[in-house]
Formats: C-alpha cells, structure tokens, sequence
C-alpha cells in the first residue's frame, strides 16, 4: 500500500474540486443544443447528419494530430473524407466559416469552439466505430483519470449502443485497486479507526524523535548508496504517481459507470445492472479504506501537519498535537462522507429502487447498508409506506 500513502490527500483534494460530471443526463441537451446553433447558421434540417458525421470525422483527426490541425490538414481531411462521403461545401462552410462556426481558425490551427463540443464529437465518432478503434478507445479508459478522457467516454456512452463497449469500461473499472478490500465500515473496523486516530496525537513528539534519527543515519550511507538511492527514490516517485493515478481513475471511473446507469438502465438486463453497482459501490469503498487504515491515517497526520506548518498555528510538538486533535478525526470524516455521497450519486436513479436493494442485499455489510439508506433518501421525492419499509429495514 506504500503507493497510496499519498492518497488521502490527493482524495481530498479532488473532492473538494470536483465538479458534478453530469455530461451525459444532459446529453440531449448537447445535441440539441448544438443542432441549434448548426440550423441558426443556416444550415437546413436535412443537412445536419451530414455535418454531424463530418465533425465527428474532424474530432477524429484532431484527436491523432494531438490538437494541432492546420488549413492544410483540413483540406487533406476533406480530400479524403470525400472520397468515401458526400457533403456539400455550404455543410462545411457553415460548420468553420459563419460568424460563431462550431470549428474556428485560431492560432494558424483550427479547433472546435468549445472543448465540450470537441468531446461530444470525439464520442460520437468513437462509439459509432468501436470495432474499428478499440485501440484508441483501450487507451483513453486506460488513462480515464485525466479529465478530458473521462469526458470522452461519458459521451461515448452517450451515443454506444455496444454492449462491448459497456463492458469493456466495467471490466477496466473493476481491476482498479483490485488488491484492495472494500470497507465494510462494521464496529470492528471502525474500531480500529478510533484507535489510530486517538494515537496519533500522543506520538507526535516520538515521530519527530524517530524522524530526527533517521536523518542522521541517512547522512551516513549517503555516500555508499549514492548511485542505488537514485534508483530507489525514482522508482518510489513512480509508484506515488501510479498510486495517485489510481485514485483518480477509480473516481472518474465511478462516474463514467455511473453515466451508463442513468443512460442504459431500461436496455441492460438486471443482472448487468447490479454488477454496475456493485462496481461503483466497491471502487468508492476501497477509496475508503486506502485512507482510513494505519497507513492512510499517517498520510492525513503528515498533511494535516504540513498545512500547520504553512499556516503557522503550530509552532511546537503540544500546539501540532491538539491541532491533529482538533482536525483529524473531522478530516476523516468528511473524506468518507465525500465518497459515500459519491458513490450515491454515481448511482441516482429512482428507477433502479429494486436493483439496489437486490444488490445491497447481497454484500450484507454495514457499508451497504448504509448506501441503501443513503439511496432512499437520495431519491424519494416524498417517503411512502413503501420506501418508509425499506428505510426502517436499512436502520
């Protein structure tokens, strides 16, 4: 667990920046929006196939150009897009040559106006060619935790109606901290919590005793592990990234796997359903547990002592002690909320009342429990006899 020891940090940090990645419930809107503004620029009804396939072809080529995209590279494009289609100039000069084109000539290249529209685009082409761009498609989920991939495939998701392609995504999401165990968030677990968390403040002048001590014996081999320590930081500096990496993947993840809930949950079996929830539901407690055990809760110690530092409110080991006290245990509580509201969110669709209580049904956790709760809530817009059942048996 050594490359997640900045986890907590890194967890926290995306919380607290994270934007709802609603994309694709308002995919519609999207389309129908950029529609809009394709038939206000004068291009007829009939027509906006046409550009739709052209843009998607243009998304493409962006794409393997790394962004950059000259008049040249547009003129080869069309050269060959002819080739295999027909579009007429007027579709190509209303999409890049009107007073606000969906493709504008900036900076000697030509880009889409608006990165979402490049993405909507990107997605389209992609989904409707999955069998053919599988190789693109493995490497944008494989690196889902950057943010415009992550966008990327919401509007795949959008526009496949690929089983593959579903399952393909589940498959990348599940093995992500596979080597970790979902928290169960039962007494004994949060037992243990309690305890590393009342421990932490008393060691605080010991730590700082142990760390001095270890600075000194590092001064002494410097000399002799000069050359491996250099391997060895590099390859630790490697693993924090990948750990890192990790963490935000399994985030995006949620949300992309969250996005084929709300879209696909009246064409895939029930079966496929569940094991989506129980995909989202376990990614955000392994979240949970790299951040509440030992090791997590000195991650937290370490930044909640670093940011002391910055804000200069502690000046010695007693000042540093209380405000771990004062600041620990809500840090953690947040962080575990954060995931938990996550994971409810990811999965929010009242029509899915029965896949819930049929999957949560089966882990018999406390955790699951709880994200049933949480569930009920979440969705009911007014508690009847019936959801009132199910909330008294979550309790």
């Amino acid at each position: 667990l050594r490359r997640h020891r900045t986890a907590p940090a890194a967890t926290h940090t995306h919380l607290r920046r994270l934007r709802s990645l609603q994309i694709t419930a308002y995919g519609h809107c999207y389309q129908a929006l950029i529609t809009a503004n394709l038939v206000k620029s004068g291009m007829q009804g009939d027509d906006i196939d046409s550009a739709f396939n052209f843009l998607g072809h243009l998304a493409f080529a962006m794409h393997k150009n790394l962004g950059k995209f000259s008049r040249r590279s547009l003129e080869e494009l069309l050269k060959a897009y002819r080739e295999k289609y027909v579009i007429g100039d007027n579709v190509v000069n209303r999409c890049t040559k009107v007073a606000k084109p969906v493709v504008v000539f900036r900076g000697e290249q030509y880009a889409f106006r608006y990165p979402f529209v490049y993405y909507f685009f990107l997605g389209y082409y992609l989904a409707r060619r999955y069998n053919e761009c599988k190789e693109q498609v493995d490497g944008i989920a494989q690196e889902s935790y950057r943010r415009e991939n992550a966008f990327i495939l919401i509007f795949m998701i959008h526009h496949t109606h690929n089983e593959e392609l579903v399952n393909m995504l589940l498959s990348r999401a599940m093995v992500v901290l596979d080597g970790i165990e979902p928290a169960t968030l039962s007494a004994a677990s949060t037992k243990l919590l309690e305890d590393a968390l009342e421990e932490v403040p008393d060691q605080v002048g010991s730590n700082r005793s142990v760390e001095s001590a270890r600075e000194i014996q590092r001064k002494h081999r410097d000399q002799i592990e000069s050359d491996l320590s250099a391997d060895d930081d590099r390859g630790e500096d490697e693993e924090a990234v990948d750990g890192i990496n990790d963490i935000y993947r399994s985030l995006k993840n949620m949300e992309v796997l969250g996005q084929i809930l709300k879209n696909k949950y009246g064409s895939l079996p029930k079966p496929k359903l569940e094991e989506i929830v129980t995909a989202i539901s376990n990614a955000g407690l392994r979240l949970i547990s790299i951040f509440t055990n030992q090791e997590g809760i000195r991650g937290l110690e370490k930044y909640l002592t670093k940011r002391a530092g910055d804000q200069d409110v502690a000046a010695d080991d007693r000042q540093r002690a209380e405000f771990l006290r004062r600041y620990l245990r809500p840090m953690v509580f947040v962080l575990t909320y954060g995931i938990l509201r996550k994971i409810g969110v990811s999965i929010r669709k009242p029509e899915l009342l029965a896949v819930i209580r049929d999957t949560y049904g089966k882990g018999q956790t406390p955790a699951y429990d709880l994200l049933r709760l949480l569930f009920v809530l979440d969705t009911a817009v007014e508690l009847q006899e019936s959801g009132c059942r199910l909330l008294g048996g979550s309790l």
